[in-house]
């Protein structure tokens, strides 16, 4: 009897394993759909006039993670994820005291 209760324990956490390895994949997924809108809204905020870097960080390690996603690699997908959000956050907190200058040009002299 203990025997098969093993088993039985066995075989459930396999299953939960194998699900989690599903789940991983398409979490990261949908991590990378919110990581693509969040990037979307700090460019259309003119980010990268403030906070170049981490704008610049971000995206890159959203590549990575696209990539490491593709290779089912998904804990080094997720480590790039947790740089490329941190990244976005720290853009945000830099982006509220950005004050963008626009500069015009001097008027031309008077002939």
């Amino acid at each position: 009897m203990g025997v098969v209760i093993r088993i039985v324990a066995w075989f459930a956490i396999m299953i939960v394993s194998l699900g989690s390895a599903c789940t991983s994949g398409s979490q990261i997924r949908r991590d990378i759909t919110d990581l693509d809108e969040e990037l979307g809204a700090l460019e259309a905020a003119d980010a990268r006039l403030c906070t170049p870097e981490e704008l610049a960080r971000a995206k890159a390690h959203r590549e990575f993670a696209a990539h490491e996603l593709s290779e089912h690699d998904y804990q080094d997908a997720q480590d790039h994820l947790d740089v490329a959000f941190e990244n976005v956050e720290r853009a945000k907190r830099l982006l509220q005291n950005c004050k963008v200058v626009e500069r015009t040009p001097p008027p031309s002299p008077s002939p």
